[in-house]
């Protein structure tokens, strides 16, 4: 299973290594490299990657990315980077990601099988994480923070 991040990236450079005129095209190409995506899915990612079309002389129209922006990065962040914010209460904790992220971020949680949680549930940027009984905070923030290191950045600002 590809995460949307590594579906953005190979979309970014399949179009900036080919010439692509179809989406048809694109979408039969990332279905050759294991990514199961629809045609409606890689029409969103299209739109969110800025994706335009040009003319040239030797292919018709074909799909470009547009110059980055001087302040936008010039790659996507890994998964585990787009972790905005932690914040528990109790047996459930909330973590904030960048918007797009949080399913991703939760399969991965969730493949780690970590001993103090129960389970996951995500949504667009948010992850709900059931912490089992009797696991005091401290526990399974360090539970987290043991298996993803990069977590500890939000945590202590």
């Amino acid at each position: 299973m590809h995460s949307k991040v590594s579906r953005l990236i190979k979309i970014k450079e399949i179009i900036t290594s080919q010439n692509i005129s179809k989406q048809e095209e694109l979408l039969n190409i990332l279905l050759e490299k294991d990514f199961n995506i629809t045609q409606a899915t890689l029409s969103r990612d299209l739109k969110e990657l800025n994706v335009g079309t040009k003319h040239t002389d030797n292919y018709g129209h074909i799909y470009f990315l547009p110059e980055a922006k001087a302040n936008e990065p010039k790659t996507l962040p890994s998964d585990l980077e787009a972790v905005v914010s932690l914040e528990v209460s109790g047996n459930l904790a909330v973590l904030k990601t960048l918007s797009g992220f949080a399913n991703s971020v939760g399969a991965i949680i969730d493949s780690k099988n970590i001993n103090t949680i129960a389970g996951t549930i995500a949504g667009n940027d948010t992850i709900l994480i059931v912490i089992k009984d009797k696991v005091k905070k401290n526990e399974f923030v360090n539970s987290l923070t043991d298996e993803f290191t990069n977590i500890i950045k939000i945590l202590k600002p």
